[in-house]
């Protein structure tokens, strides 16, 4: 289940009619100059600004849809980016553009846009400064419209989604239907962040499309939401490729919803590991003297020299102290278990003591001639643990039983990213 920290909105408020809302609007439009002046108690004694000439809302120039895809930054860009397996391109706005995001807009003249200082970049109103850094991003507009940013992350692993949010709407109220639609006869002033199917509709507020809804203006809400961490859990779609979609749509007033620092951390690393690397099955005598090695298994997404081999047990029994850095293997398919090494159904699905060394490069077979080289290019962490210590934790058991080892450790960055995997062994002892 995701778990988000959000401020608590409240729900309800009426619906008016079209007629009504323009009436309204007509109204507030000649209290707009007094509000460009005070705009609201916390914003503008918090900026210190007054007197800002702003537009006039819904007279700048209709235009038609626009979607613009996803750029890639600059490599000069590259240094401002979110590292991590899994990425989020341009998520603090340093380069003070959008590259990385894919923006659609529809309407009077409108967007997003990257900004500094505490000016709106098109209607010149007040607006907080960036939360992290030089640049964040806002939408804004001289007139009705509705604006989407967004980028599908593809998620190899278990993370957390973090971002700074905050708005402020200059209409009397937010409307917020189940709809992004801007010229449909009904208000809509409504600022919404959600993970969705990446192949939804970019406009999409069906059940079946959103993932999970992080943030969305309700009616009752304060017009300015200042700037507040949010935190999203997204374990529940490790594996799988999601869009984050900032949306927002007026036509009641000036409207910006605003983001910083979008960030990616992984919360854990589910590790590839081969316990006794050469063989298959992984024979276990309980009643041996020496020690088990078993591989924590690179690969293009993990580099093994991020692991702390101090923090890694297997089954609860910590490693010995001798460990070296080697490519001794490589993941094995998911269907193998203590007595599959090969799946004849399924190449892909192999394991390396089985590889036919007889030809070169070497490729599966099943003539039980082991492979001089079992790797695949990543180095690998190879670790020992006691026998006897294995034997005290796995406790009696029969002859012949599979039974799977558990191991646990961590990363060695200054805040520790917990590491898991597992591998299977056959009891051998007599």
């Amino acid at each position: 289940m995701a778990s988000v920290t959000k401020i608590q909105n409240v729900m309800g408020g009426v619906t008016r009619n079209s007629n009504e809302i323009h009436k309204e609007t007509d109204m507030t439009r000649k209290q707009s100059r007094i509000l460009l002046m005070f705009a609201s108690a916390s914003l503008v004694p918090m900026l210190g600004m007054a007197n800002i000439a702003a537009q006039e809302y819904g007279t700048g120039e209709r235009t038609e849809a626009i979607h613009i895809l996803p750029t890639t930054p600059s490599i000069e860009a590259s240094e401002f980016m979110t590292k991590a397996s899994a990425e989020i391109l341009n998520g603090n706005f340093e380069t003070c553009d959008l590259a990385g995001w894919g923006i659609y807009r529809a309407g009077n003249t409108a967007g997003w846009f990257a900004y500094s200082g505490t000016t709106s970049p098109q209607s010149g109103h007040p607006i907080y400064p960036p939360q992290e850094g030089l640049c964040a991003a806002t939408s804004d507009q001289t007139g009705a419209n509705v604006q989407i940013l967004y980028q599908d992350i593809t998620l190899d692993g278990n993370y957390e989604l973090s971002m700074t949010l905050y708005t402020h709407n200059w209409a009397p109220a937010y409307y917020s239907p189940q709809s992004l639609c801007y010229n449909c006869g009904f208000p809509n002033q409504q600022y919404r962040v959600d993970i969705m199917l990446p192949g939804a509709d970019l406009l999409s507020v069906d059940p079946a499309d959103i993932l999970y809804t992080v943030f969305q203006t309700m009616p009752g809400d304060p017009s300015d939401i200042p700037p507040a961490p949010y935190n999203v859990d997204l374990t529940p779609w490790a594996g799988q490729t999601v869009r984050l979609r900032f949306a927002e749509a007026d036509n009641a007033l000036w409207f910006n919803g605003s983001v910083d620092d979008i960030k990616l951390t992984r919360l854990s690393i589910d590790a590839a590991i081969d316990i006794k690397p050469g063989s298959c099955p992984n024979p276990f005598n309980g009643k041996s003297r020496g020690s088990v090695p078993v591989a924590i298994i690179g690969s293009a997404d993990f580099d093994v020299t991020t692991v702390d081999p101090a923090s890694v047990a297997l089954a609860g029994v910590p490693a010995l102290e001798n460990w070296a850095i080697e490519d001794m293997t490589q993941p094995v398919g998911e269907n193998s278990d203590c007595h599959t090494c090969f799946d004849a159904d399924d190449p892909a699905n192999y394991n390396c003591d089985l590889w036919d060394a007889t030809v070169d490069p070497a490729v599966p077979g099943t003539d039980g001639v082991m492979d001089s080289y079992c790797g695949d290019g990543y180095p690998d962490l190879v670790l020992h643990f006691d026998t006897q210590a294995l034997a005290e934790a796995i406790g009696v058991m029969e002859r012949d039983a599979c039974v799977t080892l558990e191991l646990t450790g961590t990363t060695n960055d200054a805040t520790p990213i917990p590491i898991t995997g597992s591998d299977s062994v056959v009891i051998r002892t007599k």
